[in-house]
């Protein structure tokens, strides 16, 4: 029997103890990133969720509060609106209110404080400036609105030169200082541009073509001796038809408009969206402008999904004139195109009869959930309450066979 040191040793496929430490302070080094990764994971996780979290919270919170712009303030339940044009053409005066609204479903006292109002030019220089320092207290009922301040009652501003002008209006309401801008433009206009009757035609009927003459300026407009042409564009704008011809006397005093037959009678064969382009050259200007029209099989005779929506205030004060804007609302994600025979609005009190308008709008094209105005009081003398109380409103507008759309309400007269 061998001794033991006589015994053979065997070969183990080991590391040495150098080697250990090396691979032990690898395999910590490749633990500590990992783990350094999964807590840089984990932190990136959190703050996701966090910014999430507070993301969610602003919806709930802020998704209905109103959104503020320059024209526009929410204050302590108050809507408070600047309310103008974006665009007037000579020799129009400039219009603006400042209007308060009393938001909640309850009585409120208002307290309007520094009040300043202010119409400047690009320039800065001032045509027109307000002050009322002192303090005005008013009670709204619910829902009830105010306007504060009418420009065109205090001033006629018109005939301005053409460019921008700046519309401001500082006060505090309860206490909280505002402050509302407005930009508008003031434009001088020449020009020719083409004209159709309606907004839509039948495959078939005859399009007759005109050329409006536009005169929105100090001075004569003149035209004469220019060269007209007048193109019919399909949806691609490839030409379907060109006219030429002469406009021979086109002159138009300043701030009158003239129309002029041009001789051009389109029908169109087939559905589809038209453009009319019309260019006129003369020696010393070219100008170009255009206006589009649908062709269509038939009118439209389903009714389904339109209404009516009514801009009117609830409340108004004695002697105060009251703007109603009548809308036809498209309820359907497709065009209609339509006729309507009539639209009549009666204002009346106890049952008897005040006020009366009436209008045949004619053709109506809505494009997809539009609303398109088809009666505005201020295209008729001011509807004005003398006489506090219940005044009942409503309104219809009828179509060819007989349908009818109606709405009605109360205006309260305090």
């Amino acid at each position: 029997m061998p001794r033991r040191d006589e015994i053979p040793q065997r070969a183990y496929r080991s590391r040495s103890p150098e080697e250990w430490r090396e691979h032990d302070e690898r395999s910590w080094r490749e633990y500590e990133e990992r783990y350094a990764y999964r807590r840089k994971s984990l932190r990136f996780l959190l703050l996701n969720i966090f910014v999430v979290a507070i993301v969610f919270f602003g919806f709930l919170v802020g998704r209905n509060r109103p959104v503020e712009s320059g024209v526009y303030r929410f204050v302590d339940g108050y809507s408070i609106s600047l309310l103008t044009d974006d665009s007037y053409e000579y020799p129009a005066p400039l219009k603006a209110i400042v209007k308060i609204v009393n938001t909640r479903n309850e009585k409120r006292e208002l307290s309007i404080s520094s009040f300043k109002f202010q119409v400047t030019d690009s320039q800065n220089n001032v045509l027109y400036s307000f002050d009322h320092p002192g303090v005005v207290s008013k009670t709204l009922q619910a829902f009830e609105s105010v306007v504060v301040f009418d420009l065109f009652r205090e001033v006629e501003l018109s005939k301005l030169s053409d460019g921008k002008y700046y519309i401001r209006a500082s006060f505090s309401v309860n206490g909280r200082p505002l402050i509302l801008v407005k930009i508008v433009e003031y434009k001088h206009i020449q020009a020719v541009i083409p004209y159709v009757k309606h907004p839509f035609y039948v495959v078939g009927e005859p399009v007759e073509i005109m050329a409006f003459l536009k005169n929105r300026s100090s001075e004569e407009m003149d035209f004469s001796n220019s060269v007209l042409t007048i193109q019919i564009l399909d949806v691609r704008g490839k030409p379907i038809e060109t006219y030429t011809s002469v406009l021979k006397d086109a002159r138009v005093p300043p701030t009158y408009d003239e129309m002029l037959p041009t001789g051009v009678v389109y029908k169109p064969s087939k559905t589809g969206f038209y453009v009319v382009n019309m260019k006129v050259q003369g020696d010393d200007r070219i100008q170009e402008n255009k206006t589009a029209f649908y062709v269509v099989k038939s009118m439209e005779t389903d009714y389904k999904k339109l209404s009516l929506f009514v801009e009117m205030p609830k409340f108004v004060g004695v002697g105060v004139p009251v703007d109603i804007i009548v809308y036809v609302v498209n309820g359907k994600n497709e065009k209609r195109f339509l006729e309507i025979s009539n639209v009549q609005l009666i204002i009346s009190q106890g049952g008897v009869p005040l006020i009366q308008r009436e209008k045949s709008p004619g053709r109506l094209l809505l494009l997809e959930y539009e609303k398109r105005s088809v009666f505005d009081s201020r295209e008729w003398r001011p509807i004005t309450f003398y006489q506090i109380g219940k005044y009942h409103f409503q309104v219809e507008v009828r179509f060819p066979d007989g349908t009818k759309l109606s709405y009605e309400d109360d205006i309260t007269v305090q």
